[in-house]
């Protein structure tokens, strides 16, 4: 699409005749620009919907509702209007079984998830999707997948605020968790494995310095910051982390707002300045 043209589709002045005009000859280019007009009518708006993009992006300003779309043949414009609660919950168990995992991680994060729809997710054979969920849980399912096999969902639950305080407790002592089984690290590589934090493998998505040697030992560093970084881990807990050598799970023990003066105390004396500005701010 030729520049002048997608210029005047973002015209405000331009006339409902020529909106009209522009929708009936639209690429996908164009139909996305026309989508982003706050004065499209709802036949305009379910006009273009027969472009998947510009549908999502008018899923979310509010211009579809669910009478404007089979969610069988745009499950992504169904996800669009379940994530801005115009969805249908009917919707749900079919999506939590549609093929492409983009689509069921998306529905994890969804608001207002019904009970046989989350046991669907809890079960996906993708890990992301399991993570998505316990990321965005209520507290029962939160506290229930913080005990999952695979360090990548222990991750999510140790962020999530809703995770009931003695869980989070466990994630960062380990007491009362069964061990993990595997982590993102040995999903992907023969153990023991260090990632070169300059590889320059295409193919690569491992964080710099991601390691596992059987411990999944960098996936559960990352799961104590996230449960020290969240306000509902309980003080008794986190404070066994004063002394803990990773200086930057120091830092996140120094940021909170709720530890005992002695602790404060002793993080003001730390010998890495980043520690000690942290505790501070």
């Amino acid at each position: 699409m030729q520049p002048p043209v997608l210029g005047l589709a973002e015209n405000p002045a331009l006339p409902p005749e020529i909106i009209d005009r522009l929708i009936a000859t639209a690429d996908t280019e164009l139909a996305e620009a026309l989508a982003c007009r706050p004065d499209l009518s709802r036949a305009q708006a379910a006009a273009l919907s027969r472009f998947e993009e510009a549908a999502v992006r008018l899923a979310h300003a509010g211009g579809l509702t669910a009478d404007d779309i089979d969610p069988s043949v745009q499950p992504r414009v169904a996800i669009a209007l379940l994530e801005e609660r115009a969805g249908r919950p009917e919707w749900m168990p079919d999506l939590a079984t549609n093929p492409v995992v983009e689509i069921r991680d998306r529905l994890a994060a969804c608001p207002g998830l019904p009970h046989d729809v989350v046991r669907t997710l809890a079960s996906d054979p993708d890990v992301r999707v399991v993570a998505e969920l316990a990321l965005w849980a209520p507290a029962d399912i939160a506290g229930r997948l913080a005990a999952h096999p695979h360090a990548e969902v222990r991750c999510s639950a140790a962020a999530n605020e809703a995770t009931p305080p003695k869980v989070l407790a466990s994630l960062l002592t380990g007491d009362g968790l069964p061990p993990a089984r595997s982590c993102v690290v040995c999903d992907r590589e023969p153990i023991p494995f260090v990632h070169d934090p300059n590889c320059d493998r295409s193919d690569c998505s491992l964080p710099p310095g991601a390691s596992c040697d059987g411990s999944h030992e960098s996936t559960i560093h990352e799961i104590h910051q996230l449960a020290l970084r969240n306000p509902a881990a309980p003080v008794d807990a986190v404070v066994g982390f004063v002394n803990h050598p990773s200086a930057l799970l120091r830092c996140e023990l120094a940021a909170r707002t709720d530890l005992p003066p002695q602790v404060y105390a002793r993080l003001a004396d730390d010998p890495v300045p980043w520690v000690r500005a942290r505790g501070v701010t």
